[in-house]
This record gives structure tokens, C-alpha cells and sequence, in this order.
């Protein structure tokens, strides 16, 4: 399934981790991990759920489109607000992204997000 492997591969590098970093946390060999970005491999459910322990993230979030996010935008983000982005499964990913992007939020507004949202996951 490409599907997996292009939102692993996008989920990993909006976390900022390379290969050998995802495969230390995760324990799944840095060439699986490869094979599995690049669509030259299906991976088995335990290794699918291995890697969504290791991110933080549902098992389901690989298997939908519509899990893509704004990685062009992420990089510049607070690293907070990345965490917010990749773990809130209701936002409007490419909107919210955008919508930072392009009407420069004041900085105010992005910690009471920030603020609100680690309330919220308390």
C-alpha cells in the first residue's frame, strides 16, 4: 500500500527524525523503514503499529489521504505547534497550515493554541 509508505515518510520528516531515529525508537530496521517509504514494500500490521507507537500516532493515520499535512509549513513551526498539527486528527491540516502561512498569525495566537492545547491532553 503507497498510501502507507508516503504518510509514513510525511509524518516522519514533519517530526524532524531521520530513518536511523525513527528505527531507535521504533525498533524497525532503518531498511524496512526505507522500503516501506519508497512503496517497495507492504508492511505487516505489527510493524505498522510499531511505527505509530514510535510517532505518536493511530494506526489509522497511515491508511487515509487525507492524513496528508502542510510540510511545507512544519518545518517553520514551533515544535509545539507541530506536535498539535500531526496529533490532532479533526484539524484541517493543509487549511491550518496555509491559513499561518499566509495571514502571519501574530505569535500571541499561536501559544493560546499551544496553551489550550496542552491543557486539553493533560
Amino acid at each position: 500500500m503507497r498510501i502507507i509508505g508516503e504518510n509514513l515518510k510525511r509524518l516522519r520528516k514533519a517530526k524532524r527524525l531521520s530513518m536511523t531515529a525513527l528505527e531507535d525508537i521504533s525498533g524497525v530496521k532503518q531498511s524496512i523503514i526505507s522500503r516501506i517509504e519508497t512503496g517497495k514494500k507492504n508492511p505487516e500490521p505489527e510493524t505498522v503499529e510499531r511505527l505509530a507507537r514510535a510517532l505518536d500516532v493511530d494506526v489509522q493515520y497511515f491508511y487515509f489521504e487525507e492524513s496528508r499535512l502542510p510540510t511545507k509549513v512544519l518545518p517553520a513551526m514551533p515544535e509545539d505547534l507541530v506536535d498539535f498539527v500531526v496529533e490532532a486528527p479533526n484539524v484541517p491540516y493543509l487549511v491550518l497550515g496555509k491559513g499561518i502561512k499566509e495571514s502571519e498569525i501574530p505569535l500571541e495566537v499561536i501559544e493560546q493554541l499551544l496553551r489550550a492545547w496542552r491543557e486539553n491532553k493533560r
